[in-house]
């Protein structure tokens, strides 16, 4: 083995991501770091002859490029009906399986893999977990040009502090879609705060975002996990396994 190969092969978070696929699966592949380690993995195990006939999804056009760099083929979502495993990482995460995602600006496109995958399992690590979701991680919208005065004014009387997302020229980064992330805080908790007007949980933001037009999609995905694999500082795996009612 190869140094890199055997690194991959001692990855235990992304060898967990991948341990369920078989043979002639469709795979979704996430975006991120947590992600490509596993797209990695997955590649290896291709080439080592452990998986024949695997067929791939990307959420972003990143992890589509490294997959076919990988040896991993690599078909278009719009031609696909089903998706066997989707593996894909989170920006921050709680105990009930709610998750903020969108760092890299794919939630649009990774909702939708996550939406025809069979089964969803997300690599995290520990520091990621969140007492609250949207302590530590503000929760991206991609949003139409058209749309953007109406939206950042409505965003802006809802008291969310809106951030359109820059590069290191101060200039509007686009999804692979081509639209806009707006970052917006977490409204207030309503439970600790009654008396703001603004103060919402996380099922009543989604579905008030739900409702804007103008909005593609957003960074909230609070029951897209049917597993979650959390990483501690040792590489040491624990697990949150949705129940199936």
């Amino acid at each position: 083995m190869s140094e890199s190969t055997t690194d991959v092969a001692r990855d235990q978070l992304a060898q967990a991501a991948i341990a369920g696929i078989n043979h002639r699966m469709m795979v979704g592949l996430g975006t991120g770091r947590a992600a490509t380690r596993a797209i990695r993995a997955l590649a290896d195990r291709i080439r080592n002859g452990g998986l024949a006939h695997i067929k791939a999804v990307a959420t972003s056009n990143a992890s589509a490029d490294l997959a076919r760099e990988l040896g991993i083929e690599v078909v278009e979502m719009r031609d696909t009906l089903t998706v066997d495993v989707l593996f894909d990482g989170a920006d921050e995460f709680d105990d009930e399986m709610r998750m903020i995602k969108g760092g890299g600006g794919a939630m649009t496109r990774e909702k939708i893999v996550a939406y025809a995958a069979r089964r969803t399992v997300y690599l995290v690590q520990h520091t990621k977990r969140a007492e609250r979701l949207g302590d530590s991680f503000r929760v991206p919208v991609e949003v139409l040009d058209f749309a953007l005065g109406v939206l950042t004014s409505r965003f802006e009387w809802l008291g969310l502090d809106p951030r359109m997302r820059l590069d290191d020229k101060a200039q509007p980064i686009r999804t692979d879609n081509g639209n806009l992330i707006l970052d917006l805080a977490m409204p207030a908790d309503p439970d600790t705060n009654p008396g703001d007007r603004n103060a919402m949980d996380p099922e009543m933001f989604r579905a008030a975002l739900n409702t804007m037009p103008g909005i593609v999609d957003h960074g909230l995905f609070l029951d897209e996990a049917d597993e979650i694999i959390i990483e501690d500082e040792n590489g040491d795996l624990s697990r949150l396994v949705r129940q199936k009612s």
